[in-house]
């Protein structure tokens, strides 16, 4: 069995520039990369069937990227070809980590290694993007200023560094978030130059719909932590705490019962390198 490697993202920003026809929205974004990963392995099997074992109870048929993906380049080339699946699972659902879109991009490229099809990146993207708006960043593999519904990307090399990450016991609909009336919809665009440290157009409608969010984001800012959420996701990261601020933080988690991991960001995908 090959294993091959599916990295986590963040969003430094998140803006909401305008509702589109299509039911989507125009936004913009600027992706990094994070060492946080999952690993997917295949192994080519001498029938037809897709054998998964995920050992993950979140994982349901509906929401089978791996599979979809699968079943997707079987359909665009007309192999059968089964496989084994194994899932080593280390980056949290509903999160904003882009998980599952990191799941379905990985297995797109491992494929297309595997039943040896040669697809351009390009074929790729363009196939992930019918599985969510997040799958193409991943087949693109380097850090990327994102617009249209975050699939046309200009290359970019933000500051990499390391970051605190926190994960409430959340789970986050981004159709959800998408869907509350009082989102802030319409927002100026902005120019590629001007990108700010952190914005985030979803984040009132987060905090409506998942109250909890705006209390963890109040303590942590109480503690001097400048805590930011990344797309519409749960999790939240953090500049590196001082010592201070560490002992601090370890009582906050503690008392809220919430995980707690370190991570360092990336310009190119793990997949990539």
């Amino acid at each position: 069995m090959q294993f091959f490697k599916s990295p986590a993202k963040i969003n430094l920003f998140l803006r909401i520039v305008r509702p589109e026809p299509n039911g989507y929205h125009y936004l913009q974004t600027l992706f990094q990369f994070i060492s946080l990963q999952d690993e997917i392995g295949f192994e080519l099997r001498n029938d037809d069937k897709i054998i998964a074992d995920y050992h993950n109870e979140f994982i349901t048929e509906e929401n089978d990227l791996i599979v979809k993906a699968i079943r997707l380049l079987q359909k665009e080339s007309g192999i059968t070809t089964g496989l084994n699946i194994k899932l080593n699972k280390n980056i949290p659902m509903g999160a904003g980590l882009g998980g599952g879109s990191s799941n379905a991009a990985t297995t797109l490229m491992a494929i297309n290694e595997l039943y040896q099809l040669d697809y351009s990146s390009e074929k790729l993207q363009a196939l992930g993007r019918t599985l969510g708006a997040d799958v193409p960043i991943f087949i693109y593999g380097q850090s990327a200023w994102a617009e249209g519904i975050g699939d046309l990307f200009i290359p970019m090399q933000p500051k990499e560094k390391a970051y605190g990450l926190i994960i409430p016991n959340i789970s986050i609909s981004t159709q959800k978030v998408f869907q509350y009336p009082a989102l802030s919809r319409t927002n100026p665009i902005l120019e590629k130059t001007d990108h700010p440290d952190y914005l985030n157009d979803c984040t009132s409608a987060i905090y409506a719909l998942y109250p909890k969010m705006q209390g963890y984001m109040t303590a942590l800012t109480d503690l001097g932590l400048s805590p930011k959420i990344t797309g519409t996701g749960s999790c939240i990261y953090i500049d590196e705490p001082t010592i201070e601020q560490q002992v601090q933080l370890d009582q906050f988690l503690q008392v809220e019962n919430l995980q707690y991991r370190t991570f360092n960001t990336l310009n190119r995908s793990p997949y990539h390198g």
